[in-house]
């Protein structure tokens, strides 16, 4: 648990205390076990500019509100909640544009789920300066590691070398979301005040359209090669431990919402090339292929492989795999359970 005070924490901020700077989003349900590691994160930065940190809590049923309004107590003036009594994510997964982003008053939003975490007491500061220096660029991001759901520290990823750099916005749609690690990004609050409803009601997986939409408008994103935060794997109440238990509905619903989402976003954008749509549109469809092999959906697994490949052929090596073998799916599949061992993905 953090030891400073709220003047401990705000004694450095040179502007308006009263106007922050930064808004830091966090959504978090049932994660009791790892909310004050996350909070604690956000409350050891160390800025010359006032931040502010918004926590949605979405109805949880453990002691999660509990500790979430403990800190608010504690730091009046920079923590805001919103408490639900009904969960939201069930209705729509897009959190944070819905409920937090409109009463955001910082110029940045910074994003952090409650079960991940930040490790560097200068992740705010390098963001904001490197942002107002590139006004080029819509959002900025870092390296993180993994860890476990008893925080034990694992591998590295997204590490683009050891030098800040600058990605395009085709590359950020052909990256997927998991070119950047969402509790590391930091975004032009504009930008995400802007994106459209369509976007909000539609899109199966917020981060990533989050993060083409605030690219688009500007020249892409920008890379800083410090790791500033750690990204909880297959804990209780994530987004990706609840995605291997998708049933066959789940997994047509997910496959067509993202075709419908990449249409639009190249409908509403002419600077996008069709070429890295198409790119999109052929791995979110592997990726939905794979959900339908691990849930025994042959049919549908043949379904969605075929579709990835006339999207765009031979994207990587586990979509030509999966294509080239799909009539042995239940062999493909025993390959998949292996994790890894014998099977390249």
């Amino acid at each position: 648990m953090i030891f400073k005070s709220e003047s401990d924490i705000t004694k450095g901020w040179e502007k308006n205390k009263n106007i922050p700077a930064v808004s830091i989003c966090c959504i978090t349900y049932n994660q009791e076990k790892y909310i004050a590691k996350a909070l604690d994160g956000f409350l050891m930065q160390e800025t010359n500019f006032p931040f502010e940190i918004l926590i949605h809590d979405d109805a949880s049923t453990d002691r999660t509100t509990e500790i979430v309004l403990n800190y608010k107590n504690k730091y009046p003036n920079i923590i805001k909640t919103v408490i639900q009594t009904e969960n939201q994510y069930s209705q729509n997964p897009i959190i944070s544009p819905r409920f937090l982003w409109p009463i955001a008053a910082g110029s940045y939003i910074a994003l952090c789920e409650g079960d991940d975490f930040w490790v560097a007491k200068t992740k705010l500061q390098m963001q904001f300066d490197f942002l107002e220096q590139n006004k080029n660029l819509g959002f900025c991001f870092t390296p993180a590691v993994e860890v476990d759901r008893d925080s034990n520290e694992g591998s590295k990823f997204c590490d683009y070398g050891k030098q800040s750099k600058q990605f395009t916005v085709g590359e950020v749609i052909r990256g997927g979301g998991g070119f950047c690690p969402t509790p590391s990004l930091f975004l032009r609050t504009e930008a995400c005040k802007t994106i459209p409803q369509w976007l909000l009601t539609n899109a199966p997986v917020g981060d990533y359209y989050i993060q083409i939409f605030a690219a688009c408008g500007l020249a892409g994103s920008g890379y800083l090669p410090t790791v500033t935060a750690a990204y909880r794997v297959s804990a209780e109440g994530s987004w990706s431990s609840n995605l291997k238990q998708l049933k066959k509905a789940e997994i047509e619903k997910l496959a067509s919402s993202h075709i419908y989402c990449l249409d639009k976003l190249y409908q509403s954008h002419a600077n996008l090339p069709l070429n890295d749509i198409e790119f999109a549109k052929a791995k979110e469809l592997s990726v939905c292929a794979v959900l339908a092999l691990n849930s025994k959906e042959f049919k549908l697994f043949d379904k969605l492989i075929v579709e990835s490949w006339l999207a765009s052929e031979q994207i990587n090596l586990k979509q030509l795999i999966l294509y080239k073998f799909r009539k042995y799916s239940v062999a493909l599949r025993a390959l998949l359970l292996l994790k890894n061992r014998v099977f390249p993905f």
